[in-house]
């Protein structure tokens, strides 16, 4: 998935949309020539872009976005990896089951509903099993991020 934040969000009525987010095939190629002259490639974006890309899809939007914005690419944290080698939990968000990625400096919940959570505005991580009468029986835990700001996120449905 390429996610991108806007900053001021995208409206539409009365809801608001701050992240645009494509899934992209991973094995996906592309060979793809920007309608751009060397100099202006030069002069521009001083080396940034390439006059030719022949890469997966998911590589030339991050280089052609980082070229454009001026923004770093925050990709998934090394440091976090499942044991089946994923860079993601999974787990849901109200009903919404999806894809919790721990990053260097925040969290990011994708695809569906996406929630991005800054580790400056986490004041404290509750992690417990589920309460009730199957509790003993259950083999998924709940994650609660408490905001400095008010208010929680609660992840459920992780496995233990």
């Amino acid at each position: 998935m390429f996610v991108i934040g806007l900053d001021p969000p995208i409206r539409q009525g009365q809801t608001r949309y701050p992240f645009l987010v494509f899934q992209i095939d991973k094995d996906e190629e592309v060979e793809v020539s920007l309608n751009l002259t060397d100099e202006q490639l030069e002069k521009d974006f001083s080396g940034k872009l390439q006059k030719d890309y022949d890469a997966p899809l998911y590589e030339v939007l991050g280089s052609v976005f980082k070229a454009l914005s001026g923004r770093k690419i925050t990709v998934p944290s090394t440091s976090y990896k499942s044991h089946h080698g994923a860079s993601a939990i999974k787990c849901s968000l109200k009903a919404n089951e999806s894809f919790l990625y721990p990053l260097e400096r925040s969290f990011l919940f994708i695809p569906k509903p996406p929630t991005f959570i800054p580790h400056s505005d986490i004041a404290s991580v509750t992690v417990s099993r589920v309460e009730g009468a199957m509790a003993s029986r259950t083999k998924t835990i709940e994650m609660k991020f408490n905001l400095k700001g008010g208010g929680d996120v609660a992840f459920g449905g992780i496995a233990r």
